[in-house]
C-alpha cells in the first residue's frame, strides 16, 4: 500500500493536494488560505524501514576515516545550490553576526556547502532522533559522517524526526537566546516534520533566513523508505505558538 493510497482513505470526500518533498524540505508550507482553501492538513507517514542500513552506514564511516577525499553516496550526494528562497528572506541587518541552524543528513556535501557559502559565525545543531529505536543509531552516526563536534561555538539539541513540537521548541528557544545579537539562518535538511517545524516558525518569526543546499545528485527510489507503518494527520489552520513567559 502507497502513502498516497493511505491519504485517500483518510481525506475521502475532501480535497487535498500533494507537495514535492524539496517543497517542504525548503519550508515552504503553503498559507491555507493563499490555496483557497479554508482548512488544511499535513499528513505524514512513518516507513516500514528507512535505507541506509547500519552496515552500510558503518562501512562508509570506516572509508571515509581512511581516505578523506571517499565520496559518501548514502541518499543523496553533492550540493548544486544554497538556495536562498526570496519569499523567506530575513529582514535582519546583514552587519550582524550570523548563527546557522543547521539538522545535520547523511548528505555531508549539505553542512559543508553551508559553511563554505554562508561563513557562519556559530552553529545550532539540531540532530534528529528517530521515533523508534532501532532507528536511533542513526543519529550518533549522522554526527560522526558530519564531525558536528567540531564545529565553531556548535550547541547541540536533539529533536524527534516525528513530533515536530520539539523542534519548533527548540527553535524558539534558539531565536529567545540569540535572535536579538545574531542573523540566524536555518538550513531545513533533516527530517520532513522538523522541516514542517521550520516551516511554522518561520510563519510568526520574519526576521530569520530559510536557506537550502540542494542535493546534485540522488540514489535510485529504491533506495529511499520502504512501506507504510502509520499515518499522522497535523491541522495547519490550528497551530499557535506555545507561550514562553
Amino acid at each position: 500500500a502507497s502513502v498516497l493510497g493511505f491519504a485517500h482513505d483518510r481525506v475521502a470526500g475532501s480535497t487535498f493536494r500533494v507537495e514535492p518533498n524539496q517543497t517542504i524540505k525548503r519550508g515552504r508550507l503553503r498559507v491555507p488560505k493563499s490555496c483557497g482553501f479554508s482548512h488544511s492538513s499535513v499528513l505524514y507517514s512513518e516507513a516500514s524501514e528507512y535505507p541506509p542500513s547500519k552496515d552500510v552506514v558503518e562501512e562508509a564511516i570506516a572509508k571515509s576515516g581512511v581516505d578523506p577525499l571517499y565520496s559518501i553516496m548514502l541518499l543523496s550526494s553533492g550540493v548544486f545550490d544554497v538556495t536562498i528562497v526570496p519569499e523567506l528572506s530575513s529582514i535582519s541587518p546583514g552587519s550582524q553576526q550570523t548563527r546557522l541552524v543547521t539538522f545535520p543528513s547523511f548528505n555531508t556535501d549539505q553542512l559543508t556547502a553551508l559553511r563554505t557559502e554562508l561563513q557562519p559565525s556559530r552553529y545550532s545543531v539540531i540532530h534528529g532522533v528517530p521515533p523508534a529505536p532501532e532507528n536511533q543509531w542513526r543519529k550518533w552516526a549522522i554526527a560522526r559522517l558530519n564531525h558536528t563536534d567540531s564545529l565553531e561555538g556548535e550547541e547541540g539539541y536533539s529533536t524527534s524526526t516525528l513530533d515536530y513540537r520539539e523542534t519548533l521548541e527548540y527553535l524558539l528557544q534558539i531565536y529567545t537566546n540569540h535572535g536579538t545579537t545574531e542573523r540566524i539562518l536555518i538550513a531545513p535538511t533533516g527530517s520532513k516534520m522538523q522541516a514542517v517545524a521550520v516551516g511554522i516558525f518561520r510563519s510568526f518569526i520574519r526576521d530569520v533566513q530559510i536557506v537550502y543546499p540542494t542535493p546534485r545528485t540522488f540514489t535510485s527510489p529504491t533506495s529511499y523508505t520502504i512501506g507504510v507503518r502509520q499515518l499522522y494527520s497535523l491541522a495547519l489552520d490550528t497551530i499557535s505558538l506555545p507561550s514562553r513567559t
